[in-house]
């Protein structure tokens, strides 16, 4: 007999309390959950009480969840041994969880709590609430398979000395965690799962049963909103969710000075999503004096206006170093826009030979995309021309949502 699905929205309730507008992984949760309302509705959808230390059936159509009811978000995971915390731990986190459900109380809610026994729990979210979810199902002994959706495993693999960083070690005793407890599992890519796979015969993660890829999308969908920010009336590049670091947005900053210092005509860089400090930092450098006009924040950019912003854009780049999937790079080619795209694999899985490529370490490769795309108006319409013609093989999130019910089904095989 199959086992009843139940989906996980705790993602959406601990990060997004009384939020409409989604980035990153929350996004992915909610248009998965979107979408399986659509199309399975034989799929249940429950939200993990930190404070109750248990699952509460929650309907997707009560999203968003009132901010009064946001759980306090604690640590039950730690990658260390350390006597003083560990003796202290178990009462902090006693009153943390009664506050929790203080909260809970007093912001009214309602819903009944549901085992799953016998049922199957699919969670896209975080890997770091995971391991308490597990935790607390293995104290009451639950039969519940759960089936996490990992995106990627970046901290452990962007730079070689990964584990002198406590934020980079706690995700890695996260991944062990949920890789311990449930060994059957989901990734957004294949190349997620190859990475997965590579770290587990490296000894730094348990060996995985099995995996099942759920790669993700193309679809950009049309929001519901009225319109909110209008794009640039002046020819214009994206970067959606970009930063410098592993995002590697200083690669994008040093192909617009280099287009200034060689004469070329320098477009308008939009950055769309939150403003991050590091970002406005390393832009405040004094070798970008020359382009710093040239960069435009959109923060907190709705959907209807971040599909408006991708049609109008000469191409959406992605200078990443590293992804599981590469999102903003297919949804602009769903919304038929060239992406420029670094030279990695994951990026050559989602946008096969529609995209432009470059080497992430050489802004002039980037520059020469950009100034061809710019002076060379044939070339830039027989790209589009191309990315149109493919447009229906692209994924769309019912693809996403009927693959997560089949690879369930492959996962609970014997």
């Amino acid at each position: 007999m199959m086992r009843t699905i139940y989906y996980d929205l705790t993602e959406l309730f601990v990060y997004n309390a009384g939020r409409t507008k989604f980035y990153g992984i929350s996004r992915v949760v909610d248009a998965i959950a979107a979408e399986l309302t659509r199309t399975h509705p034989e799929v249940r959808f429950v939200v993990f009480s930190s404070g109750h230390q248990a699952f509460f059936e929650v309907p997707y159509a009560d999203l968003p969840l009132p901010v009064a009811a946001k759980p306090l978000r604690m640590r039950t995971n730690f990658p260390d041994r350390k006597p003083l915390r560990d003796a202290i731990a178990p009462f902090v986190l006693a009153a943390g969880r009664a506050l929790s459900r203080r909260r809970w109380r007093r912001a009214g809610l309602r819903y009944a709590p549901v085992s799953m026994d016998g049922g199957a729990l699919v969670t896209a979210a975080h890997v770091k609430l995971i391991p308490e979810y597990l935790a607390a199902l293995k104290r009451r002994g639950a039969d519940v398979a759960v089936f996490p959706i990992l995106h990627d495993v970046m901290p452990m693999t962007v730079t070689p000395d990964w584990q002198q960083a406590s934020w980079r070690v706690k995700f890695w005793r996260d991944n062990q965690a949920i890789l311990a407890g449930a060994p059957r599992l989901m990734t957004v890519s294949d190349f997620t799962a190859d990475e997965i796979r590579r770290l587990a015969a490296a000894g730094l993660l348990p060996q995985p049963e099995r995996i099942v890829p759920v790669p993700l999308v193309h679809e950009c969908p049309p929001g519901d909103t009225p319109p909110e920010q209008r794009p640039p009336a002046e020819p214009y590049l994206l970067a959606v969710g970009q930063r410098v670091g592993r995002k590697n947005l200083e690669c994008t900053f040093d192909a617009l000075r280099y287009l200034a210092e060689t004469g070329r005509p320098v477009p308008l860089l939009v950055l769309a999503g939150k403003v991050m400090k590091g970002t406005t930092d390393w832009l405040a450098r004094p070798e970008y004096d020359g382009i710093r006009d040239r960069v435009l924040n959109y923060p907190d950019v709705s959907q209807t206006d971040l599909g408006t912003l991708y049609a109008g854009a000469i191409a959406t780049v992605m200078a990443t170093r590293m992804e599981g999937w590469g999102l903003p790079a297919g949804e602009s080619l769903w919304m038929g826009t060239p992406a420029l795209c670094a030279d990695i694999p994951v990026l050559h899985d989602v946008c096969g030979d529609l995209a432009l490529y470059f080497d992430p370490d050489s802004p002039q490769q980037l520059a020469a995309h950009v100034a061809r795309l710019m002076g060379d108006p044939d070339h830039a319409a027989a790209l589009r021309q191309r990315i149109a013609g493919a447009r229906d093989g692209l994924r769309r999130w019912s693809d996403v949502a009927q693959d997560l019910v089949t690879a369930v089904r492959k996962l609970e095989a014997p």
